[in-house]
Parts: C-alpha cells; structure tokens; sequence
C-alpha cells in the first residue's frame, strides 16, 4: 500500500485576519486598498496593482495603534492584490505590528 504524504507550506511568521485601510506608493504613483492576512513578515493587500519585485513604501492604519509604516518587496501580484513582504520598519513600527498580531493570536496579556 502506498501512502500519500501532504506538505503543509509552512510560514516563517504567524499571519493574523485584518481588515485594516492600507496605502501603497511605488515610485511616484500612490493607490489604495484593504490590507488582510498580516504578519511580521508582510501582509496581503486587495484591490492595488503593482508588479513582482517592485519595491513599495506601505502605510497600514491598525484600528487603535494607528499608523504602521513598512519598506517591502512585491512577491505577489494576481487581478486581485498584491503580497507584500516587509523588508524595512523603524523600530516603532516594529513594536506596533508585532502587538497588533500578537493581539490578534490571542497571544497579549489581558493585564
């Protein structure tokens, strides 16, 4: 008997579900969308074009931490969005998105 043996794809940093305002710049154009599946790593970002390998700034507005600014890599591109991975965030930056998804796992102290 054979057995069928199915990798999971196994991701570097835990994403969390959002639904937060995001915008993109790349070059001297500027769009934007709705940012979903975030990480540490990166985010999904719906309704914004922009080609694999680009290099885009991204503002993420995270409900009650405010804004989140990141330098990234488009790594993914289809009809309906991009991928994002972030490559650059100021410290402060840093220290918002990594609470804002450790929130969003359960993973924060409710004291």
């Amino acid at each position: 008997m054979s057995q069928v043996i199915a990798l999971q794809r196994v991701r570097r940093h835990p994403r969390v579900e959002c639904d937060a305002r995001a915008r993109v710049v790349c070059e001297d154009s500027a769009a934007e969308g709705s940012a979903h599946d975030l990480s540490i790593g990166g985010v999904w970002i719906d309704r914004i074009s922009v080609p694999v390998g680009a290099t885009v700034e991204v503002t993420l507005w995270l409900e009650w931490l405010g804004p989140v600014r990141a330098q990234g890599t488009v790594r993914r591109s289809t009809a309906d969005g991009i991928g994002v991975q972030f490559h650059l965030l100021a410290a402060n930056d840093l220290v918002r998105l990594h609470r804002f998804v450790c929130d969003g796992l359960g993973m924060l102290d409710a004291g």
